[in-house]
C-alpha cells in the first residue's frame, strides 16, 4: 500500500476496515496488513484464505503473531459464518 493511490482511494471510498487474504503469509500478505494497520486501517486476516510459502517450521505463525500485534484481527471462514457481527467489532 505504501506509494500508492490505493490509501486516497480507499478513503475517498469510506473504507475502514480491510478483509485481507492471499499467498505469503510471511511476505506479501505480511506486508500489506502493516501498511494498512500503519494508515490506520482496521484490518482482519482472514485464516483460511492465506498461506506461507516459507518452508521453515512457524515462520507463517510468527507472521500471524505479528499481525495481532500491530492491531489485526483474524478470523476463519467458520467464525465469520456464525457471528459476523462480533468479527466487525474486533478492534483491529
Amino acid at each position: 500500500m505504501e506509494g500508492t493511490r490505493l490509501v486516497d482511494e480507499l478513503r475517498q471510498r469510506g473504507t475502514g476496515r480491510l478483509y485481507v487474504g492471499g499467498l505469503a503469509t510471511d511476505y506479501c500478505v505480511r506486508a500489506s496488513v502493516l501498511d494498512a494497520r500503519r494508515a490506520g486501517f482496521d484490518v482482519t486476516v482472514l485464516l483460511d484464505a492465506v498461506a506461507g510459502i516459507y518452508r521453515r517450521a512457524g515462520h507463517s505463525a510468527r507472521a500471524l503473531a505479528e499481525l495481532r500485534e500491530a492491531g489485526a484481527a483474524a478470523i476463519t471462514r467458520a467464525e465469520w459464518a456464525f457471528a459476523p457481527e462480533a468479527c466487525l467489532s474486533q478492534p483491529g
